[in-house]
């Protein structure tokens, strides 16, 4: 196997089991190549193991500033939300992630994402 080539792995047949979603291969490509379907397997994958851990945020940032993929904004609040509710116990964020939060929160909605309008509206 061609550790330098990670796209070799498809042609020896290794394949990586169902759980191991939030590999390396598929973070590289999200990384260097804005891969969607990577990026559903992951979130999804994180999101099933460590239900609202936030840790998915990462990933969100770099498909909706880097890529432009809307629906990550939607994604990327939703992960500091959750993460801010995790540590405080309740619904009211921080004065510091908070901004954060809603400029995800705006962007989305500003380009037209269905969630992120929904989730301003509800925020006012």
């Amino acid at each position: 196997m061609d550790w330098n080539n990670w796209f070799s792995l498809i042609d020896t047949r290794v394949f990586v089991p169902l759980g191991a979603a939030s590999s390396f291969y598929e973070k590289k490509k999200i990384v260097e190549q804005g891969d969607t379907a990577c990026y559903f397997a992951v979130r999804d994958s994180i999101m099933h193991d460590y239900p609202l851990s936030g840790t998915y945020f990462y990933y969100s940032v770099i498909m909706s500033t880097v890529y432009d993929y809307v629906p990550a904004n939607y994604d990327a609040y939703k992960a500091i939300a959750d993460a801010e509710r995790i540590i405080k116990k309740e619904k009211k964020g921080s004065p510091i992630t908070s901004p954060v939060a809603l400029f995800f929160l705006r962007r989305g909605a500003e380009k037209g994402d269905q969630k992120c309008l929904e989730a301003l509206i509800q925020n006012k």
